[in-house]
């Protein structure tokens, strides 16, 4: 995930298969399209496992924006998290912001 965003972050586990990306001063459509682009990624990504092709990967990713004044720091998460679930109903695979 460091070397797709190309730019200063910071990745954090988050629980057992969830990560938390952190990407300061990012506006809302360069963070639509780094998300977008790390699912597309991820997708044609092939996996082998002794010499054998077990198929491709899939991620799905719930974004939001930190607004200092407007919001705590456990809102926040809270809005990416829903983000996150928003995308897993919607058959995964994509990434969904707020």
């Amino acid at each position: 995930m460091i070397s797709h965003f190309d730019i200063s972050i910071n990745v954090y586990r988050y629980g057992g298969d969830e990560f938390a990306i952190l990407i300061p001063k990012t506006q809302k459509e360069e963070l639509s399209l780094l998300t977008e682009s790390l699912v597309k990624k991820v997708r044609n990504h092939t996996i082998k496992y002794n010499n054998e092709q077990l198929g491709n990967m899939t991620v799905s990713c719930g974004y939001a924006l930190y607004s200092y004044t407007a919001e705590t720091l456990d809102e926040f998460i809270k809005h990416a998290d829903e983000a996150l679930y928003q995308a897993k109903e919607r058959g995964r695979d994509q990434a969904v912001g707020h």
